[in-house]
C-alpha cells in the first residue's frame, strides 16, 4: 500500500506539476527562468519541488479514491494509514519523491533528474554588425526629425486649444456634474456557493477567507482581464478561489491550458469538479 501511494504521488507530479496531502502540504514543481551567468553564458532553465501548506493541487485522497474506485472515506482511511507509516519524528519520508522536514522540501535527486534532463550552461556566440548599427541610428534620427516637423504644428495648435478651454465658466461644469444619477449602492456576497456538477480553474484553497480574498485582488490587479470569484468549500469550512468557472468539463480543461500558457503564475491552476 505504501508503494502504490508513493507511486501516485510521483505520477501526479511528473504529469500535473502538483499534488496535496492533507496534513503535510502541497508539493509543487516550480519552474525558474533561464539566467545569463556571463556576458557569453547563459545557464538553463531549472525545476524544483516547493511545498506549501495552502492546498493549491489535487488532493491524494481524490486521487486514491479516483484510480481504485473506492469511496472518499475508504481512500482517506488508506492516506491516513500511508501518513503514519512514512512519517517518523515529524519527518515525511516518500521513497522516489523526497523528504518533508521543518516544512522544507528535499527532493530525491532521481525525481530531480526526471524533471531537469537539460543541465549545465549554455556559450552565446556575440556578434557586433557595425554596418546594422549605423543604419538603426540614421533611422532612429531620421523617425525624431520627422516627428518633430509634423507634430510642432498640432502642438502649438493644442496650446491655443487648452488656452481657450481655460476660459470656460466652472459653473457650467458644476450643473453637468449634479444632473449624474447617484449610483445605487450595491451590496455583493465575497463568498459564492457552488453549483452542482459544475467545473471550476482553482487557484488555490484557503482556511481563512481574508487570504483568498487577498489573493483575488492581486491576480486581479495584474491581469485585468480576469475575474476572480471565491467559493464555500468542503462543508463551508475552507474558502476556494476560482479564475473561471464552467459547467463543462471540456471547456474547463481549454481554460486551464490558456492560463497556464500565460506564465508561471498559472502554472498550479488545476480543475475541481462540484459533484453532487
Amino acid at each position: 500500500m505504501i508503494n502504490q501511494v508513493n507511486t501516485l504521488i510521483y505520477n501526479e507530479l511528473c504529469e500535473r506539476g502538483g499534488v496535496f496531502l492533507p496534513q503535510v502540504g502541497t508539493l509543487i514543481v516550480q519552474r525558474s527562468a533561464a539566467v545569463r551567468t556571463s556576458s557569453d553564458k547563459i545557464e538553463a532553465p531549472k525545476r524544483k519541488i516547493t511545498v506549501t501548506g495552502e492546498q493549491r493541487s489535487r488532493s491524494i485522497v481524490d486521487i486514491i479514491a479516483s484510480t481504485a474506485d473506492i469511496s472518499a472515506e475508504r481512500a482517506a482511511d488508506i492516506y491516513s494509514q500511508w501518513l503514519k507509516s512514512v512519517t517518523k519524528d515529524g519527518v515525511v519520508t516518500i521513497d522516489g519523491v523526497g523528504v518533508v522536514a521543518d516544512r522544507k522540501f528535499t527532493a530525491d535527486e532521481a525525481l530531480l533528474s526526471l524533471l531537469n534532463p537539460k543541465k549545465g550552461s549554455v556559450k552565446v556566440k556575440r556578434r557586433v554588425n557595425w554596418i546594422v548599427y549605423g543604419f538603426a541610428a540614421l533611422c532612429v534620427i531620421f523617425a525624431i526629425a520627422s516627428v518633430v516637423y509634423t507634430q510642432y504644428p498640432k502642438f502649438t495648435s493644442a496650446k491655443k486649444e487648452a488656452a481657450v478651454a481655460q476660459v470656460v465658466p466652472e459653473k457650467h461644469i458644476e450643473e453637468a456634474a449634479v444632473v449624474q444619477p447617484e449610483p445605487e449602492a450595491v451590496v455583493v456576497d465575497d463568498v459564492l456557493e457552488m453549483k452542482d456538477n459544475w467545473n471550476y480553474a482553482v487557484w488555490g484553497v484557503y482556511s481563512q477567507k481574508q487570504n483568498a480574498l487577498k489573493y483575488k485582488e492581486i491576480i486581479e490587479s495584474r491581469y485585468s482581464d480576469l475575474k476572480c470569484n471565491v467559493f464555500h468549500y468542503k462543508d463551508n469550512t475552507m474558502y476556494l478561489l476560482a479564475i473561471h468557472q464552467t459547467p463543462t468539463r471540456k471547456e474547463a480543461i481549454m481554460l486551464v491550458d490558456l492560463l497556464k500558457s500565460r506564465g508561471d503564475m498559472f502554472a498550479d491552476v488545476w480543475i475541481f469538479t462540484n459533484k453532487k
